[in-house]
């Protein structure tokens, strides 16, 4: 099963507006955030509180704001 397939709706549709790439989305979940304080993306999403906070983060950035 491909990562994605396994997203939060929410997550997986603000990731692509940011990204357009799954790959390039994929990747960034892997990776340690800036603005989770340098935590991984896909293990702050295991709670529901943690997805929101994941999905508002890649929202941001889409826009153009820096975090």
């Amino acid at each position: 099963m491909k990562l994605l397939d396994r997203l939060d709706d929410e997550v997986l549709a603000a990731g692509m507006e940011l990204f357009e790439d799954e790959a390039a989305l994929a990747s960034w979940l892997t990776q340690p955030a800036r603005a989770l304080g340098e935590a991984i993306p896909l293990r702050v999403m295991r709670s529901a509180s943690g997805r929101k906070q994941v999905a508002s983060i890649l929202r941001a950035i889409a826009h153009g704001v820096y975090l």
